[in-house]
Formats: C-alpha cells, structure tokens, sequence
C-alpha cells in the first residue's frame, strides 16, 4: 500500500521534471546547452598571387579614353645597390606614401590624343620623322592603327611632364619608379635576379630571342611584369622620371617620399629608368640611373606617369 505521505512526494518529483520553474527549480542543463556560443568556421581568405600584388583600375583621361594604372601601396622598400654603380649607392630604406602607377609606358594613341589638344607641344617630340609613330597633316595629329598601342618614343621631358598633368598625374620620382619595378624585394629585375631574355624588349646584342627587332606593344612581356603588375618597367623605352640628376643624392636624400625635382626651362640633367630596346643588359635593371639633357628627342625614349590617391 502506498501512504498518503509517499503519494505527495511523488507527486512533487513528477511535477518538477514537468514544470521545472513553476516549482522554483532551474533545469541547469537544459540552459547551458540552449546558450552555448556557436563555433562559426573561419573564413578562407583567398590573396592574390603575390607576384601580381597591384590592383588595377581603370582611369579616364579628359578625352574619356581609359587607361589602366596599378596600385603600389604605402611603405618601405629599399631602393639603390651596394653591389653596382657609385651613383646607386648606398642601398637604404625609403617609405612611400601610396600611389597609382600607369601599368604601361604611355602610348602612340594618347600621345597623339593629348597633342590634338596642346599642338604646341608637338615641338617636345618626334614628329613625321623615321624614329616616330606619330604623325600630322593640317595641324591634326594622328598615329597609324598598326602603330596606335605601341609606346611613344623620341619625346623630350617637357612634353612627358606636361603630358602627365593633362592625364591628371604627374612624372614618377626616382624613388616612385623604383618600388614600382621592383616591390620590397631587392631584385635586380622586376621579375627576379637572374637576367631573362624573354620577359623585355632589350637590344639584340641580350635579347636576340626577345621576338622584336625594335619596340614592341605595350605589355608585350606579361612574364617580366613587376611585383606589382606593372608592364615594360625593363626595356622597350627607357622612361623619363621627375627628378634632377645628382650623383650623390642617396648619400642624404631624404628616408620619406623623397623628391629632387626637375623644373622646366632649368640648365639641370634629367635621369632615366629601365633601359630601352635600343640598350643591352646593362642598363634594364631596376636600380640603374641614366643621366640626360631634358630636351633629347631621342629615339627610345618614353614614359609613364604618377596618381595620388584622391581620398
């Protein structure tokens, strides 16, 4: 028989499994296992190759053509050699601010677009001769299809400078230029170390094997591209950049955007960057200076331009 006193406890342990709170009880198990946080998986992050780190991006110029430039973000990277010419020396630190890089040299066809617009640079550059691609006929300039993506060549300083304000940018500095071919390795070239004749547009004393007897598209060469996708930054056309030539600079330029700026109408030396498909090996390294009159209107000589972030 089961008392009166054993059917109440029995009652009471039945109604606090059922109605756990009611009876003033809390079921500790059933809420830890409610409230336990969620283990989300972590998410894969997918990089970019890291030989390709420039984003590209499109730009227009005031004519509403688009050209590519390549994004070279902000720090340090150690630009000159210990190991070549005394000018290239000493090897030191350099941080940069950020900037957008033109991915190629600049071209026939913008060349001729930005005359159309100033004729009276047209004094600054090669025209209807042997050595240029760029053409005129009552006072319009023009540039053959066939020729139109190859880069523009013979074209003095002045011209470049200018050409680069009206694309809404300016001349790379020397420092821009480097970290531009060469990343924050301490490569020779773009691409590595070892001298490749089949990733630049060089003279055929070097690159016999190069599959051009003289200047090449831009962009010919995507397997000599620069850490930070950046085309042609060896060979093709040696590239004119914003500073003046000075010898002794890295022995106290400054270790933060440094900048030696060339004027115009000055008595000053220009220096060039990249060999061209007129020189050999020795001059397509990424830390080789050349200097030159800013007003050359010499064949293999070209350019690409500078953007500073607008934000």
């Amino acid at each position: 028989m089961i008392t009166t006193h054993q059917k109440t406890v029995l009652l009471w342990f039945l109604l606090t499994l059922i109605f756990p709170t009611a009876c003033g009880l809390n079921n500790n198990l059933t809420d830890t296992a409610t409230n336990t946080p969620q283990i989300q998986p972590t998410p894969e992050l997918t990089l970019p190759p890291t030989r390709y780190l420039g984003q590209a991006q499109g730009f227009l110029l005031p004519n509403d053509a688009t050209i590519t430039r390549v994004w070279v973000p902000a720090g340090s990277f150690i630009m000159g050699s210990n190991d070549q010419r005394r000018d290239q020396k000493p090897a030191h630190e350099v941080y940069l601010d950020s900037y957008w890089l033109d991915q190629t040299e600049v071209t026939n066809q913008n060349f001729v677009d930005f005359l159309n617009e100033y004729p009276l640079l047209a004094d600054w550059v090669q025209v209807n001769t042997a050595f240029s691609k760029i053409k005129s006929e009552a006072d319009i300039f023009f540039t053959d299809a066939e020729d139109a993506s190859y880069p523009v060549e013979a074209v003095a300083w002045y011209a470049a400078h200018k050409y680069c304000e009206w694309a809404g940018g300016r001349l790379p500095t020397e420092a821009e230029w480097e970290k531009g071919a060469r990343g924050t390795t301490e490569w020779l070239w773009p691409w590595g170390n070892t001298f490749e004749t089949t990733k630049l547009n060089c003279s055929t004393i070097d690159c016999a094997d190069d599959g051009f007897d003289q200047l090449a598209p831009v962009g010919s060469f995507p397997e000599g591209a620069s850490p930070y996708n950046a085309f042609d930054m060896a060979g093709n056309v040696v590239e004119w950049t914003a500073d003046i030539y000075d010898s002794k600079y890295y022995e106290s330029s400054p270790t933060k955007n440094p900048m030696n700026p060339l004027l115009p109408n000055s008595d000053d030396f220009g220096v060039l960057r990249g060999g061209s498909w007129l020189e050999d090996r020795n001059t397509s390294y990424v830390t080789y200076r050349q200097v030159a009159d800013p007003r050359y209107l010499i064949s293999g000589i070209g350019f690409r331009c500078v953007a500073l972030p607008t934000n």
